[in-house]
């Protein structure tokens, strides 16, 4: 069978980046991506969640974007955050926009979620106990923010 009659579509490069940032694999990463015709915009957070979410920091930290609200959802669809996880986030030496990511995380997770992951950092001891000061202080400003969206001055 010869191969030259294969549409160059039909590979599913968008599949392929995001099993590439869950394996660690920068360079097919990237590869993977430059042959994406038409970029998702959720696609990069995408795949900066999955690499966090694994251990493939270095990943994480050269893929620069925003705008992860849409992409948690995808690895997050019941809000069930790892408690390891936000505190990765908030650790600034594995990963370099995770003030940011956590930040959105926050703002995405209802609030029976932002209090169940509260109670697991809680009882988790291998987090450390600045994660549930991080997490108290970015929701309660995350809180303010919500609940005064209008200034009626």
């Amino acid at each position: 069978m010869e191969l030259s009659h294969i549409e160059p579509d039909i590979i599913p490069y968008d599949e392929v980046a995001l099993d590439c940032a869950t394996r660690g694999y920068l360079q097919p990463l990237e590869r993977s991506l430059m042959k994406i015709n038409i970029l998702d915009d959720t696609l990069l957070p995408k795949c900066v969640l999955r690499a966090i979410l694994n251990g493939h920091y270095d990943i994480a930290n050269h893929i620069v974007c925003d705008n992860f609200d849409r992409a948690f959802y995808s690895v997050f669809p019941d809000g069930r955050v790892p408690a390891e996880f936000f505190a990765t986030l908030i650790d600034s030496d594995k990963v370099s926009q995770g003030d940011q990511i956590a930040t959105s995380l926050l703002r995405y997770l209802p609030k029976l979620d932002v209090q169940r992951l509260r109670r697991l950092i809680e009882r988790d001891r291998t987090v450390s106990r600045s994660a549930l000061m991080m997490l108290d202080g970015m929701y309660s400003e995350i809180t303010d923010n919500r609940e005064y969206p209008c200034d009626y001055d």
